[in-house]
């Protein structure tokens, strides 16, 4: 048996994050070398995130524009016809069965796919997001960004490095960000020297990167954003993409957002927004009119006083922490994502049973209470508690490729969380089930269209180790 020492890179950790590169010496240890990140590392906030549902994802994606594409060329003109289905309301093709937001999606996908054969323009497509099953338990969205946290630790773990900072283990310093300027201002010691030394090498460029990172990591709720915080960021930021020019730098005169030779900063703005080729179904004056009220609210509320998106992040023992939430992204604080996949995947087979017995006319009541148990003996899902024709037909319909539903949700709930999970490992234990409940059965409770969670009296099952002996005597290599 071959168990790597390391999560390969194709492969996701869904449980705990990789041990940061960063030393956690006792010692500071600041050298009189010239303190510079501009030729060496760096960081950045926004990380090449790819797992094998990602990878699935863009693969149907392909394949379905590819179809639709190969129809669309039927027409005179195939642009117009994509146009036509998803912004041309008089058209008989137009999709009206979908949202404004999935028309949105789908159309910059085939216009892609119909341009440049690459439809993964948009990963929030109407007619792939749902599509798989397997690995959907997870939250896509949190293990991004808990990878995002590994690169930006290992990051600046390379930067400090370079620069023969050290600092002291379980010292917890403060990383405060200011949005305009994106000087970055360190307390958290009294140690002076060293605290220079971290907010020189966090120059603009890497105080930009981490300040990105942390609005990027905000989940739920945030005490650090108020609404009139978001909205002041929100203009300056537009306005500084669209004419070049920075709110707070600016003169008010008359009710309005002057630049120096007194041109009203909105005239520019709306030179930008209509130079630009992504705004969607003439949307431009509506941005602008919106720009326009969002300044003048700024200028009645008097902007200077207006608060600032000023963020900040802990820093301590080779891993930054998220301040203001209860759900972080740092190291040793992610086991509520694996929580969280257990409750997604329960969720998950209590639809799919209840659409099975609904495509299926199958008669069930409200109440009607099922027993489900997986069976290593006989290597079958045995279903009762339903009546005759009810168990018959689910029992069909689970012991498909459905099993491996019921098998992610007990893996889930009895995994040991200091044992990494990869997409690989999972794989494997699912095409071995059966055989490592070594003839034990498991039964889980559906009632009142939920799955219930696994009673506690049902022994918990050392999923690994069974694997790991399985795969002596299989020569199975297990990738952990």
């Amino acid at each position: 048996m071959r168990i790597n020492s390391t999560t390969p890179s194709q492969y996701v950790d869904i449980t705990t994050p990789r041990e940061s590169t960063l030393s956690t010496s006792t010692n500071t240890n600041i050298t009189n070398n010239t303190i510079s990140s501009s030729n060496g590392p760096e960081l950045n906030a926004y990380n090449d995130y790819t797992s094998d549902l990602t990878i699935a994802r863009k693969e149907i994606r392909n394949e379905y524009y590819a179809q639709a594409v190969a129809l669309d060329k039927k027409f005179g003109d195939p642009a117009q016809h994509i146009e036509d289905k998803y912004k041309n309301e008089n058209s008989k093709y137009f999709r009206s069965d979908l949202s404004e937001n999935d028309r949105y999606n789908a159309y910059r996908n085939e216009m892609a796919y119909l341009k440049t054969g690459d439809a993964n323009v948009s990963s929030y497509d109407p007619f792939v997001y749902d599509v798989i099953g397997t690995f959907s338990f997870t939250d896509e969205k949190a293990l991004n960004l808990e990878f995002n946290r590994e690169q930006i630790n290992e990051q600046f773990a390379q930067l400090l490095e370079k620069n023969n900072i050290t600092i002291p283990a379980d010292t917890k310093l403060s990383f405060t960000v200011d949005p305009y300027s994106s000087k970055v201002t360190v307390i958290g010691t009294d140690d002076t020297k060293l605290i220079n030394s971290i907010e020189a090498v966090m120059d603009e460029k890497n105080g930009s990167e981490l300040f990105a990172h942390i609005k990027q990591t905000k989940w739920e709720t945030n005490s650090q954003y108020t609404k009139e915080k978001i909205n002041k960021y929100n203009a300056f930021t537009s306005i500084k993409e669209d004419t070049g020019y920075k709110l707070n730098e600016l003169e008010i005169v008359d009710g309005k957002f002057v630049t120096e030779d007194g041109t009203d900063i909105i005239t520019l703005f709306a030179e930008g927004i209509y130079a630009r080729t992504d705004i969607y179904e003439n949307k431009e004056p509506v941005i602008i009119e919106g720009m326009s009220r969002r300044l003048s609210d700024l200028i009645e509320a008097d902007f200077d006083t207006v608060p600032d998106l000023v963020l900040t992040i802990d820093f301590e023992n080779g891993s930054f922490h998220d301040v203001g939430q209860s759900k972080g992204f740092g190291t040793g604080e992610t086991g509520w994502i694996f929580n969280k996949a257990e409750s997604l995947q329960r969720d998950k087979i209590s639809k799919q049973i209840t659409e099975m017995i609904k495509q299926e006319n199958i008669p069930a009541s409200k109440d009607t209470k099922l027993t489900l148990t997986i069976n290593s003996d006989t290597n079958k899902v045995d279903v009762s508690g339903g009546g005759e024709k009810l168990n018959s037909l689910l029992e069909t319909l689970l012991n498909a490729e459905n099993a491996k539903e019921l098998f992610i949700y007990i893996l889930l709930e009895q995994w040991d969380e200091d044992t990494p999970m990869t997409y690989d490992l999972l794989e494997d234990l699912l095409k071995n089930s059966f055989e490592l409940m070594n003839g034990e059965s498991i039964s889980l409770k559906y009632e009142d269209g939920t799955l219930l969670e696994l009673p506690e009296n049902i022994p918990k099952i050392d999923w690994f180790n069974r694997l790991s002996l399985l795969s002596d005597k299989q020569s199975i290599d297990i990738y952990v």
